[in-house]
């Protein structure tokens, strides 16, 4: 898996299956006293992506840099090239447009100078 942003590339070797989606579609129902219920639908439908890398220290601080300088958080978007045969939303293997959406990188020193580190990212 490949994130790009701008000139930086951060390159994921070890992305650990599953890659979980949580799929949203926006709409918003009520009901009236008399029981009548209604449903608007926004039109927009949501996709955020959760998945677990491993790596090095090397690995680990490219990601820290790539989060908080390059992107600078949830603030700038990024493209993301899946691994062949993954779908994120867009086709096997096609690029996506996401943001991280949690606040951070939650990371465990598994071994030594191995990191296990969770992300969340949000197609856009």
């Amino acid at each position: 898996m490949i994130f790009v942003s701008g000139a930086t590339t951060l390159t994921i070797n070890r992305c650990h299956y599953p890659v979980t989606q949580i799929i949203e579609h926006r709409d918003t129902v009520g009901e009236t006293e008399n029981g009548t219920v209604y449903a608007y639908d926004f039109d927009t439908d949501i996709r955020i992506i959760k998945m677990q890398v491993s790596g090095d220290e090397t690995f680990r601080a490219a990601l820290e840099s790539f989060y908080l300088t390059t992107v600078n958080g949830r603030t700038n978007t990024f493209t993301v090239t899946p691994d062949s045969g993954i779908n994120l939303g867009a086709g096997a293997g096609a690029v996506i447009t996401a943001r991280f959406w949690d606040n951070g990188i939650d990371e465990v020193l598994s071994a030594w100078n191995l990191y296990r580190m969770q992300i969340t990212i949000r197609r856009v």
